[in-house]
């Protein structure tokens, strides 16, 4: 484990959950045509709140009406807020259009901050480059890209990646995290 990351046991109610909220993202419809990532976190919203299991634990701020503050977990003297949380410190939820490197960047430097104070972390990712740069990018399981996220899928951030055209391709291929205990097609929801 990176130091300074919250602990936690790929086991429990938390890791469930979070298994749950990567089921219910993979079967979530981004096939949408839209240029405002607000449009995509209410989907992601609505997606997760289809679960019987996760409705109750959803603190969003995206909702017009949240049910109660999301914890901001304060790293390097700035407040970071995810998404989407399930509980107070169970799992962020992050959803990022990627229009560009530095949207990228930005993102994964989220997902590392946030896993200081949850115990999970999953990214959600839309491609928007021209070309589908990002999820070309991971076409190869020994690309350098692939190795990353393989790398933060052990550190307990999962990364659900979306071509902006088909649906929901949970780190764009099974394989290339096969083997990481913490992706969520590898228990079951």
């Amino acid at each position: 484990m990176l130091f300074g990351l919250r602990p936690a046991a790929r086991r429990g109610i938390h890791f469930e959950l979070a298994l749950r909220a990567t089921h219910q993202i993979k079967h979530g419809n981004f096939m949408i045509k839209a240029d405002d990532e607000k449009t995509y976190e209410n989907i992601l919203v609505a997606s997760l709140s289809q679960s019987h299991k996760l409705r109750p634990n959803l603190i969003t701020q995206v909702s017009q009406e949240p049910v109660q503050k999301i914890f901001r977990p304060i790293v390097f003297g700035f407040e970071h807020a995810p998404d989407i949380t399930i509980g107070n410190d169970g799992t962020a939820i992050e959803l990022k259009l990627i229009n560009s490197g530095g949207d990228l960047r930005s993102c994964l430097g989220q997902a590392l901050c946030y896993r200081v104070a949850y115990r999970f972390t999953v990214i959600v990712l839309i491609d928007r480059t021209e070309n589908r740069v990002f999820v070309e990018s991971l076409r190869s399981k020994d690309s350098n890209e692939a190795k990353l996220l393989r790398g933060m899928c052990d550190e307990l951030i999962e990364s659900c990646i979306s071509n902006g055209k088909a649906t929901t391709l949970p780190s764009v291929q099974p394989e290339l995290v096969e083997g990481c205990p913490a992706h969520g097609l590898t228990g079951s929801p």
